[in-house]
Protein backbone atom coordinates (compact mmCIF):
# COMPACT_ATOMS: atom_id res chain seq x y z
CA UNK A 1 0.00 0.00 0.00
CA UNK A 2 2.70 2.84 1.06
CA UNK A 3 4.71 1.83 -1.85
CA UNK A 4 1.99 3.31 -4.66
CA UNK A 5 2.91 6.92 -3.10
CA UNK A 6 5.92 8.86 -3.13
CA UNK A 7 4.21 11.39 -0.59
CA UNK A 8 2.35 10.15 2.89
CA UNK A 9 1.49 13.18 4.99
CA UNK A 10 -0.70 13.08 8.40
CA UNK A 11 -2.74 15.96 9.21
CA UNK A 12 -2.74 16.79 13.01
CA UNK A 13 -3.71 19.57 15.25
CA UNK A 14 -0.56 21.09 17.06
CA UNK A 15 -2.75 20.59 20.19
CA UNK A 16 -3.18 16.67 19.87
CA UNK A 17 0.73 15.24 20.53
CA UNK A 18 -1.03 12.17 21.91
CA UNK A 19 -2.75 11.20 18.57
CA UNK A 20 0.44 12.26 16.33
CA UNK A 21 1.99 9.88 19.12
CA UNK A 22 -0.60 7.05 18.48
CA UNK A 23 -0.48 7.58 14.65
CA UNK A 24 3.60 7.52 14.54
CA UNK A 25 2.98 3.66 16.06
CA UNK A 26 0.57 2.86 13.94
CA UNK A 27 2.26 3.45 10.72
CA UNK A 28 5.69 2.44 12.31
CA UNK A 29 3.66 -1.12 13.16
CA UNK A 30 3.07 -0.75 9.21
CA UNK A 31 6.87 -0.71 8.25
CA UNK A 32 6.62 2.92 7.80
CA UNK A 33 9.35 4.52 8.26
CA UNK A 34 9.10 7.69 10.15
CA UNK A 35 11.36 10.48 7.81
CA UNK A 36 8.62 9.10 5.06
CA UNK A 37 6.00 11.08 6.81
CA UNK A 38 5.08 14.73 6.27
CA UNK A 39 3.40 16.16 9.05
CA UNK A 40 1.02 18.84 8.37
CA UNK A 41 0.45 21.12 12.04
CA UNK A 42 -2.57 22.63 12.16
CA UNK A 43 -3.76 25.25 14.86
CA UNK A 44 -7.42 25.51 15.37
CA UNK A 45 -8.73 29.18 13.98
CA UNK A 46 -9.93 31.44 16.21
CA UNK A 47 -12.79 32.49 13.45
CA UNK A 48 -14.47 31.52 10.89
CA UNK A 49 -15.23 33.91 8.23
CA UNK A 50 -18.68 35.55 7.96
CA UNK A 51 -19.59 32.53 5.17
CA UNK A 52 -18.61 29.85 7.17
CA UNK A 53 -20.98 31.49 10.23
CA UNK A 54 -22.96 28.59 10.74
CA UNK A 55 -20.18 26.00 10.76
CA UNK A 56 -17.54 25.43 13.99
CA UNK A 57 -13.99 26.40 13.87
CA UNK A 58 -13.22 22.45 13.61
CA UNK A 59 -15.20 22.00 10.57
CA UNK A 60 -13.25 25.10 8.84
CA UNK A 61 -10.11 24.17 10.16
CA UNK A 62 -10.42 20.96 8.64
CA UNK A 63 -11.68 22.05 5.18
CA UNK A 64 -8.18 24.18 5.43
CA UNK A 65 -5.88 21.87 6.36
CA UNK A 66 -6.82 19.08 3.66
CA UNK A 67 -6.58 22.32 1.30
CA UNK A 68 -3.28 23.25 2.35
CA UNK A 69 -1.70 19.70 2.47
CA UNK A 70 -3.32 19.33 -1.58
CA UNK A 71 -1.35 22.65 -2.18
CA UNK A 72 1.97 21.79 -0.64
CA UNK A 73 1.39 18.40 -2.52
CA UNK A 74 1.07 20.28 -5.42
CA UNK A 75 4.24 22.36 -4.82
CA UNK A 76 6.36 19.58 -4.07
CA UNK A 77 8.00 16.91 -7.13
CA UNK A 78 5.80 14.00 -6.01
CA UNK A 79 3.38 12.20 -8.18
CA UNK A 80 0.70 10.59 -5.65
CA UNK A 81 0.10 11.22 -2.36
CA UNK A 82 -1.35 9.48 0.74
CA UNK A 83 -3.05 11.35 2.70
CA UNK A 84 -3.80 10.16 6.69
CA UNK A 85 -5.82 12.24 9.70
CA UNK A 86 -4.23 11.82 13.07
CA UNK A 87 -6.74 9.52 14.56
CA UNK A 88 -6.61 6.61 11.44
CA UNK A 89 -6.36 2.63 12.38
CA UNK A 90 -5.21 0.41 10.05
CA UNK A 91 -6.21 -3.07 9.69
CA UNK A 92 -3.82 -4.16 7.23
CA UNK A 93 -2.02 -2.54 4.86
CA UNK A 94 -0.92 -5.62 2.66
CA UNK A 95 -3.12 -4.05 -0.73
CA UNK A 96 -2.25 -2.92 -3.98
CA UNK A 97 -3.47 0.25 -5.11
CA UNK A 98 -5.10 0.71 -8.63
CA UNK A 99 -4.34 3.30 -10.70
CA UNK A 100 -7.48 5.81 -9.83
CA UNK A 101 -6.89 9.78 -9.47
CA UNK A 102 -8.53 9.13 -6.19
CA UNK A 103 -8.66 6.16 -4.04
CA UNK A 104 -10.28 5.69 -0.74
CA UNK A 105 -9.20 3.25 2.17
CA UNK A 106 -11.77 3.19 3.95
CA UNK A 107 -15.61 5.51 4.59
CA UNK A 108 -17.55 6.71 7.58
CA UNK A 109 -20.98 6.02 7.69
CA UNK A 110 -21.39 4.14 4.74
CA UNK A 111 -22.42 0.33 4.18
CA UNK A 112 -19.68 -1.18 1.88
CA UNK A 113 -20.79 -4.68 0.57
CA UNK A 114 -17.87 -5.62 -1.94
CA UNK A 115 -14.80 -6.91 -1.92
CA UNK A 116 -11.86 -5.27 -3.64
CA UNK A 117 -11.76 -1.97 -5.19
CA UNK A 118 -15.09 -0.74 -6.72
CA UNK A 119 -15.26 2.06 -9.13
CA UNK A 120 -17.28 4.54 -8.01
CA UNK A 121 -19.76 5.91 -9.73
CA UNK A 122 -19.41 10.17 -10.28
CA UNK A 123 -22.49 11.06 -7.62
CA UNK A 124 -21.44 8.36 -5.24
CA UNK A 125 -20.28 10.74 -2.10
CA UNK A 126 -17.83 9.57 0.22
CA UNK A 127 -18.09 10.88 4.03
CA UNK A 128 -14.76 10.81 5.89
CA UNK A 129 -11.14 11.70 4.81
CA UNK A 130 -8.98 9.52 7.49
CA UNK A 131 -7.26 7.96 4.25
CA UNK A 132 -7.18 8.64 1.06
CA UNK A 133 -4.95 8.67 -1.85
CA UNK A 134 -4.76 11.54 -4.60
CA UNK A 135 -2.87 12.04 -7.94
CA UNK A 136 -0.97 15.09 -8.61
CA UNK A 137 -3.85 15.86 -11.92
CA UNK A 138 -6.81 15.21 -9.31
CA UNK A 139 -4.92 17.30 -6.55
CA UNK A 140 -4.70 20.38 -8.95
CA UNK A 141 -8.44 19.85 -9.65
CA UNK A 142 -9.45 19.65 -6.07
CA UNK A 143 -7.53 22.55 -5.10
CA UNK A 144 -8.85 25.05 -7.31
CA UNK A 145 -12.66 23.89 -7.04
CA UNK A 146 -11.84 24.13 -3.16
CA UNK A 147 -10.38 27.56 -2.80
CA UNK A 148 -13.15 29.01 -5.41
CA UNK A 149 -15.98 27.27 -2.86
CA UNK A 150 -14.68 28.50 0.75
CA UNK A 151 -15.31 31.99 -0.37
CA UNK A 152 -18.60 31.70 -2.21
CA UNK A 153 -21.79 32.10 0.18
CA UNK A 154 -23.21 29.43 2.18
CA UNK A 155 -25.59 27.57 -0.46
CA UNK A 156 -24.60 28.88 -3.27
CA UNK A 157 -25.66 26.46 -6.27
CA UNK A 158 -21.81 26.11 -7.34
CA UNK A 159 -20.98 24.65 -3.96
CA UNK A 160 -20.13 27.30 -0.79
CA UNK A 161 -18.99 26.15 2.30
CA UNK A 162 -19.66 22.93 3.27
CA UNK A 163 -17.82 20.09 5.22
CA UNK A 164 -14.56 19.26 2.94
CA UNK A 165 -15.56 15.61 2.53
CA UNK A 166 -18.80 16.74 0.97
CA UNK A 167 -17.09 19.28 -0.88
CA UNK A 168 -14.64 16.99 -2.30
CA UNK A 169 -17.67 14.37 -3.21
CA UNK A 170 -19.24 17.21 -5.37
CA UNK A 171 -15.92 18.24 -7.24
CA UNK A 172 -15.33 14.29 -8.24
CA UNK A 173 -19.06 14.70 -9.36
CA UNK A 174 -18.72 17.58 -11.32
CA UNK A 175 -15.53 17.09 -12.99
CA UNK A 176 -15.44 13.04 -13.43
CA UNK A 177 -12.44 11.80 -11.50
CA UNK A 178 -12.16 8.61 -11.36
CA UNK A 179 -12.43 7.44 -8.17
CA UNK A 180 -11.97 3.99 -6.17
CA UNK A 181 -12.96 2.74 -3.06
CA UNK A 182 -11.60 -0.43 -0.89
CA UNK A 183 -13.85 -2.89 0.62
CA UNK A 184 -13.79 -4.16 3.55
CA UNK A 185 -12.32 -1.47 4.69
CA UNK A 186 -9.13 -1.14 6.13
CA UNK A 187 -8.71 2.16 7.45
CA UNK A 188 -11.31 2.73 10.32
CA UNK A 189 -10.76 6.16 12.71
CA UNK A 190 -9.24 5.43 16.37
CA UNK A 191 -11.78 6.37 19.15
CA UNK A 192 -10.74 9.57 20.32
CA UNK A 193 -12.42 12.85 21.59
CA UNK A 194 -13.17 14.98 18.20
CA UNK A 195 -11.96 18.11 17.31
CA UNK A 196 -14.64 19.02 14.46
CA UNK A 197 -17.99 18.90 16.54
CA UNK A 198 -18.61 20.64 20.28
CA UNK A 199 -17.19 18.03 23.11
CA UNK A 200 -19.94 15.66 24.46
CA UNK A 201 -20.26 16.22 28.32
CA UNK A 202 -18.29 13.06 29.02
CA UNK A 203 -15.38 14.78 27.22
CA UNK A 204 -15.58 18.05 29.48
CA UNK A 205 -16.50 16.55 33.40
CA UNK A 206 -12.77 16.15 34.00
CA UNK A 207 -13.35 13.07 36.40
CA UNK A 208 -15.80 11.65 33.62
CA UNK A 209 -13.22 12.40 31.11
CA UNK A 210 -9.85 11.08 32.22
CA UNK A 211 -12.31 7.46 32.42
CA UNK A 212 -13.35 7.64 28.78
CA UNK A 213 -9.95 8.37 27.69
CA UNK A 214 -8.43 5.16 29.46
CA UNK A 215 -11.65 2.60 28.40
CA UNK A 216 -11.11 4.28 24.37
CA UNK A 217 -7.56 3.43 24.95
CA UNK A 218 -8.40 0.16 26.04
CA UNK A 219 -10.22 0.26 22.74
CA UNK A 220 -8.22 0.88 20.41
CA UNK A 221 -5.84 -1.35 21.84
CA UNK A 222 -8.05 -4.23 21.42
CA UNK A 223 -8.34 -2.82 17.81
CA UNK A 224 -4.69 -3.31 17.61
CA UNK A 225 -4.79 -6.67 17.49
CA UNK A 226 -7.58 -7.53 15.57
Amino acid sequence: MFQSFDRITVISLRARTDRRAETAAELQRHGVLLHRITWHIADKPTATPPNWSRYTLGTYGCYTSHLQVLKNFLASTATRMLVLEDDVHLTRSDVTVPDHSMVYFGALRRQIHHIGWETLADNDGIVGLHCYGVTRAAAAILVSDLEAAMVRQDGDPLGGPCHVDGAISMIRERHGIPTALLGPAIALQRSSATDIHPLAWYDRAPIVRSLVARLRAARNRIHDHL
